[in-house]
Formats: C-alpha cells, sequence, structure tokens
C-alpha cells in the first residue's frame, strides 16, 4: 500500500511487510548446527578430532518454511585432502513448517593420520527433500593434536595432597590432586 511519507525512499513507496520478507513461502531447509562426536572404536572420547581417527557429526536441520517436508536427507563432502567422507548420507525424515530437527543417524569423517594441526576443515552439506531442495550449507571442525598426561605428583618421593595441576589448549583445566 503506498504511503506519500516513503515516495521515493523505497523500491515500491509502501510499507514492507517484515514476515513476508523473513518467512519463505517455497520450501526452504537450512543446515542448522551439528553435533561432533569422537566415540570408539574410531575416536577416543576426548571431544576432540584428532588426526587418526574417524569422527562423526550429528547434523542438525530447520526448516524455514511454511510448507512442510518430506523425506529430508543431506549429504556431506569435503574437498580437504586430509579428510575422507565414510558414511555420507543421514536421513532427517518429515519436517514441519518452521520445525528443527536432528538427523536419525550421523555421518562420519576419516581424519588421516598425517593431517596437521591445527588445521580447520570445511564440511560441505547437501540438504534434499521430496520435490524440493537441493540447499547447501557447510560447518567447520578443527583438527587439534591432543595428549594423555597422568601420573603422580610427588614431594620427596611421596605423593603430595593438596597441589593444583593446571594445563592450557582446547581442553584446558585444573585438577586437585
Amino acid at each position: 500500500d503506498p504511503l506519500p511519507a516513503l515516495a521515493g525512499k523505497c523500491l515500491t513507496g509502501g510499507r514492507l511487510n517484515i514476515g513476508r520478507a523473513a518467512i519463505s513461502p517455497t520450501p526452504l531447509a537450512r543446515l542448522a548446527g551439528t553435533e561432533l562426536r569422537d566415540a570408539a572404536p574410531g575416536g577416543d572420547g576426548d571431544g576432540l578430532a584428532n588426526p587418526g581417527e574417524t569422527v562423526t557429526a550429528l547434523v542438525r536441520v530447520r526448516n524455514c518454511s511454511v510448507a512442510s517436508l518430506s523425506g529430508v536427507t543431506l549429504t556431506v563432502a569435503s574437498a580437504d585432502p586430509y579428510v575422507t567422507v565414510v558414511d555420507a548420507t543421514a536421513t532427517v525424515g518429515g519436517l514441519p513448517a518452521f520445525a528443527l530437527r536432528d538427523a536419525e543417524d550421523p555421518v562420519a569423517l576419516a581424519l588421516a593420520p598425517n593431517c596437521p594441526t591445527p588445521r580447520e576443515v570445511t564440511v560441505d552439506v547437501e540438504i534434499a527433500a521430496d520435490g524440493a531442495g537441493p540447499w547447501h550449507g557447510s560447518f567447520r571442525l578443527t583438527v587439534y593434536t591432543s595428549h594423555h598426561v597422568s601420573g603422580v605428583v610427588t614431594l620427596d618421593g611421596a605423593p603430595a595432597p593438596g597441589v593444583t595441576i593446571e594445563w592450557t589448549g582446547p581442553l584446558g583445566g585444573s585438577r586437585l590432586t
């Protein structure tokens, strides 16, 4: 609806319907997040992607439209020479309007034992639905080298109680003996 006060200030000379501008009336799905896991047998469970591990990523998808989507699937790929995609596909299933849902199964990525660290890896995601898409996104993961330290703090050959050990890095922290 044109308004004299907006004449020459915007393309239509009228008000902007922000709801129409922000909500897609046609099917639209987007990558909404990932959860990285490095559990055994492929990883060591320290929460970090390390060289030589096979990690999994649980991918979350959001329906950004008023249309319900069915048969939603996703496929991942990476051009990084240190990454091999072991399991490239995951099923999301039905996705009602504006819904957010995790894939039913994770995708898996094998990291080369000689992967330099730290290294940021880009993983491309293609999302498709029955009769709609594809839509594209990506996520990043960082490959780190982690070290496990263990032992007993001693003073004059005897265990030393009350000593605080601190460490830094991707999983920094402290521990009281």
